[in-house]
């Protein structure tokens, strides 16, 4: 400060920043003269997070290598589903998933090969080799090559079940071969097992025998065509091969007549776990219940989680047969997020014991995002938003009979860090701005009213409005997580509308009453 008379005068500040915290921030610096003269200036300070930049995408598969197979009977190929994943690499050093965000690109996608609820999906009859990248804004991720070849013709399908003794409980192996064409005349087929392999067929009818040989007899008006044989170990203990020799078939039909199918070789089936895709661990808003699976091809295992947050239980088995995935087992998950769970990614740890004692593991992230309390004001007895950086700036919020809400709180959170929907845009220049808003401790009905400024948005079909319940119930369909409800509330100037709880909110893992409202501004570049 510089005055004419003086000279140079100290300068007093008051207020103050914390950077480690978001928000506004005013200060003031005030100087006065010897003559008590006094001259004061304000600035203002918005302290806002740093971008994280991704530095590295990372692609991966379990399988780049395909074969496509044929259903018995038909000329349809069987179609191919495997896991991706892409891990984001970011300038802070962490990582975390983000398959569900990329955009995928590679030679003939949408044609030959498609990411469908995170799944390679292979569906036409080709032998093709094609390529597969992610990219995340201007990050691409490796590429991968793909090879899809279709099998060589055979006239032998064969399906091996190992150790499913819950069904099947004199059976080690339950194995079902079927005839790939239709039948003329009668085809037979004899099976031998190797002695010093420690294995026998079970003859599961009235003489329930254990033996060496079996023959399998395929008549023609048996649609399925199919036969079973059932293998007993006789070493609880053996992990090791062992094989079922084939001979010739015997028939008078031309397709089959003289031919010797493969030996087939049946191997104890593998333990393995499949984490949950990340759109089913989207969602852990803090106060708000998430549900999740975890999967297997293993039938009848025991699962229990491993040092798990608070709040998180397993809820029950799931034996769904080929759902969606083609898995056969699996065990569903629930989290109630307590409202005081630090922000941040979790470890989960799901362990699966199968009936012979062995254990296998599983590992995934679940992240808490990073919820922001909405600045707000309460005067007799109505809620203000005063946050002029919220989208809901200047709404209102009271009780539609007059209830307390002197506990209701607003929170924002990033619409990506939450729900598993892609944004869709009219045109790709478009501008589309969504985000989620938690409404804690509402009453069971809450009055909502909108300024000017955002009735204004709304006549003009630039905003919009969605109200989600946001946990159903869990894996009713491969949507469940979408079910909701939006675009049927009337929306009157004067009125404002009224939400209801009971309609669209959840109970929060403490008892509070939490309500989910999607925000969507939507702006064309174009128009």
């Amino acid at each position: 400060a510089l005055d004419d008379v003086d000279g140079n005068v100290s300068v007093s500040i008051s207020g103050s920043v914390d950077t480690s915290t978001v928000g506004v921030y005013t200060l003031t610096y005030t100087a006065s003269d010897s003559a008590s003269n006094s001259s004061s200036k304000t600035r203002t300070i918005k302290v806002q997070e740093k971008i994280n930049k991704v530095e590295k995408l990372t692609l991966t598969a379990e399988k780049t290598n395909f074969i496509r197979r044929k259903e018995p009977y038909s000329n349809r190929y069987v179609r191919i589903r495997e896991p991706v994943k892409v891990m984001a690499t970011y300038e802070d050093g962490h990582s975390e998933e983000v398959t569900d965000n990329v955009i995928w690109s590679g030679a003939n996608y949408g044609k030959v090969i498609k990411i469908i609820a995170n799944q390679l999906t292979i569906g036409k009859p080709k032998n093709t080799k094609t390529t597969l990248m992610a990219s995340l804004g201007t990050v691409n991720s490796n590429v991968l090559e793909i090879d899809i070849s279709n099998e060589e013709e055979r006239l032998l399908e064969v399906e091996i079940f190992n150790k499913d003794k819950k069904r099947f409980p004199n059976r080690d192996a339950e194995i079902i071969l079927s005839l790939m064409h239709k039948l003329t005349t009668e085809v037979k087929l004899r099976l031998t097992l190797k002695e010093s392999d420690g294995v026998k067929f079970y003859d599961a009818g009235r003489s329930r025998e254990l033996t060496l040989t079996k023959e399998l007899i395929f008549i023609p008006d048996n649609p399925r065509q199919e036969g079973y044989v059932n293998i007993v170990d006789q070493d609880a203990n053996n992990t090791k091969p062992y094989t079922i020799i084939t001979e010739m078939f015997e028939s008078e039909d031309l397709q089959y007549a003289g031919e010797n199918p493969k030996d087939i070789v049946v191997t104890p089936s593998e333990l393995k776990l499949i984490a949950p895709p990340i759109t089913e661990r989207r969602g852990a808003i803090r106060g708000v219940t998430i549900n999740f699976r975890v999967t297997s091809k293993n039938i009848n295992l025991k699962y229990k989680l491993i040092n798990p947050p608070v709040g998180m239980e397993i809820i029950g088995r799931s034996d769904f047969g080929e759902f969606a995935i083609g898995y056969i087992d699996g065990v569903d998950i629930k989290w109630n997020v307590p409202m005081n769970i630090e922000e941040k990614s979790y470890t989960i740890t799901t362990e699966a014991t199968d009936i012979d004692g062995s254990t296998i593991e599983v590992s995934f992230d679940i992240k808490v995002p990073k919820t922001n309390l909405i600045e707000t004001k309460i005067v007799n007895n109505e809620l203000i938003v005063t946050d002029k950086n919220s989208n809901l700036f200047g709404m209102k919020m009271k009780g539609h009979s007059g209830e307390d809400i002197s506990e209701l709180r607003l929170r924002s959170v990033a619409y990506e860090d939450v729900w598993k929907k892609k944004v869709k845009k009219k045109k790709p220049e478009d501008i589309v701005e969504r985000t989620v808003f938690v409404i804690d401790n509402m009453p069971e009905k809450l009055d909502m009213k909108f300024p000017e400024y955002i009735n204004n948005y709304l006549k003009r079909r630039e905003l919009g409005l969605e109200f989600r319940k946001y946990s159903e119930a869990p894996f009713i369909d491969i949507d469940s997580w979408e079910q909701g409800y939006s675009g049927g509330y009337e929306y009157e100037e004067t009125k404002g509308m009224t939400l209801q709880h009971k309609r669209h909110g959840v109970y929060g893992s403490d008892g509070s009453k939490v309500y989910i409202l999607i925000l969507a501004k939507a702006q064309s570049r174009g128009n």
